[in-house]
């Protein structure tokens, strides 16, 4: 084969391995529940009701469920609070898919954080933690009302998270947290961290390919953009606040894009008080 035909062969050949795969990297496709807000515990058995009520629904989807993120809001009075950890334990047990948990601002009370923090660590794991799902990188990060450490001593999520990123910057990522990093429009002064942190989250963000930022702590449905980056809040499972209907989130991952729906759990509704 001559010379130039030879190179216009491989050059074609190459462009069809490159084409390959860049549809191998956007062929991920999978769906995942996400629980949030069940305040569970002994005080709160509406509540308790109500997860189990979820963790039966989610079990009962006629869809392959690869993984639950449950993005804090376990409890309503710390992690450190053994009786209301063993109520959320055992209803979370009975979930059939594997559970990715991280805590929330009422699970780590700022004033009790290391006693909360270690005693999460004992029932749930650790407080920042990296999964894959599907070719896609799943982080799930702790973090404070001040999107920052939540007062947990040597616990530096900023930094495990630029250092677990740099290891691979370009794949696609999936970012779980409890607090949305921005404002609630709902309360327009009240922002979720300081500017200098937001800033620094932003770059964070918005520089390693994050396809979407998945939380919870608002107790509503509520799609916002942090940067260019999709935020999803969901709804909370347990009654507090305004929530009068206990529901969860299911997604769908695919081409780097996530759509979502919310499940009602039908019989799990507030009661009158």
């Amino acid at each position: 084969m001559p010379f130039l035909s030879r190179c216009k062969h491989a050059i074609f050949s190459l462009i069809i391995i490159i084409c390959f795969a860049c549809l191998g990297a956007n062929a991920a496709d999978f769906w995942f529940a996400q629980i949030t807000d069940a305040h569970a515990g002994v005080k709160y058995p509406e509540n308790n009701a109500a997860l189990e009520k979820v963790v039966k629904s989610i079990n009962d989807l006629p869809i392959d469920i690869k993984f639950v993120a449950f993005t804090g809001g376990i409890v309503n009075d710390g992690t450190d609070n053994v009786p209301d950890m063993e109520i959320a334990k055992s209803i979370l047990s009975k979930l059939n898919k594997p559970l990715y948990i991280i805590p929330g601002d009422k699970d780590i009370i700022t004033k009790r954080a290391a006693d909360c923090a270690n005693s999460f660590k004992e029932y749930f794991g650790e407080l920042f933690f990296k999964k894959t799902c599907d070719n896609v990188a799943l982080y799930f990060v702790t973090l404070g009302v001040n999107n920052a450490n939540p007062g947990i001593p040597e616990y530096q999520p900023f930094l495990k998270m630029r250092t677990a990123m740099l290891a691979n910057p370009s794949k696609p990522k999936i970012v779980f947290q409890h607090i949305p990093p921005l404002n609630d429009w709902l309360k327009p002064n009240a922002e979720f961290g300081t500017p200098n942190q937001i800033g620094l989250w932003r770059l964070l963000i918005s520089n390693y390919n994050v396809k979407a930022i998945v939380s919870g702590h608002l107790h509503r449905n509520q799609y916002m953009f942090f940067g260019k980056t999709p935020v999803y809040a969901g709804p909370a499972a347990g009654f507090v606040g305004d929530t009068k209907q206990s529901s969860y989130n299911v997604y769908h991952y695919r081409g780097g894009k996530l759509a979502c729906v919310t499940v009602l759990v039908p019989d799990s509704v507030a009661t009158d008080n």
